[in-house]
């Protein structure tokens, strides 16, 4: 159950807050370009600055996984 009521929702989301919420889909290079493409024809932004700030949003949300994922490995390597 969700209490709407206690939400606190965006009244406006700048450029970058929707390139960092849309990069956490996919890790895949060609899926983001598909992607950047349909939202640059939507939003009538440059396909290349909605691809490179997407990517660039991308690697730095799979990189922070991949750190996470090594911390967790380490802290519990006596669990097997």
């Amino acid at each position: 159950m969700v209490d709407l009521n206690r939400m606190n929702f965006h009244t406006s989301m700048d450029f970058a807050t929707r390139m960092r919420n849309l990069s956490k889909i996919t890790p895949k290079k060609e899926m983001v370009a598909i992607m950047s493409n349909e939202y640059a024809k939507i939003s009538n932004e440059s396909e290349a600055i909605v691809f490179e700030t997407m990517w660039q949003f991308t690697q730095e949300f799979q990189a922070k996984i991949i750190r996470k994922k090594n911390l967790k490995k380490k802290l519990k390597f006596w669990k097997k």
